[in-house]
């Protein structure tokens, strides 16, 4: 499933930032809190398995086999490879709410290099890894023995 972009030049492969667009920073700053929402606390727990190694190029290349496709953000813009589910609903979902991000956000979302599971089960089963071969894999679920990183389930979106 292509997703379209309105582009002047129709032959160039990547679109300006409409010049007519609200300043992120004028729509958030009366808007903003002292204290993060509550369930902001739990991105902490899914990332503590990560908190004394960090994440490496190496985790991140070998959580390819666990996920659906791979994310980077590289100043403000978006690259995508697909490995499974091609146009899958919740990829397209998961990669247009990231895009609204980085256009309502300019300069604000960090560079990433990130992978995503959009499947329905758990995939990164704990037990299976050690604490230096442990994937980071984003993901809509998780459980007791697997150690996926919880992620919002923007696919309702396209319902």
């Amino acid at each position: 499933m292509p997703i379209t972009l309105t582009c002047s030049n129709q032959t160039s492969p990547t679109c300006k930032r409409s010049s007519n667009m609200v300043s992120a920073l004028s729509l958030t700053t009366s808007q903003q809190s002292p204290t993060c929402p509550e369930y902001f606390r739990w991105i902490h727990e899914d990332l503590r398995p990560w908190k004394s190694t960090g994440i490496t190029k190496e985790m991140v290349e070998g959580a390819q086999k666990l996920a659906t496709f791979r994310l980077v953000v590289l100043d403000g813009r978006v690259y995508v490879e697909e490995y499974f589910g091609r146009s899958m609903t919740r990829n397209v979902f998961t990669l247009w709410g990231v895009l609204q991000l980085v256009n309502r956000f300019p300069g604000r979302v960090p560079d990433l290099d990130l992978m995503f599971n959009c499947m329905d089960q758990p995939s990164v089963r704990s037990a299976e890894y050690s604490s230096l071969t442990l994937p980071p894999v984003f993901h809509y679920c998780k459980d007791d023995q697997t150690s996926d990183i919880l992620f919002p389930d923007w696919s309702f979106w396209g319902w």
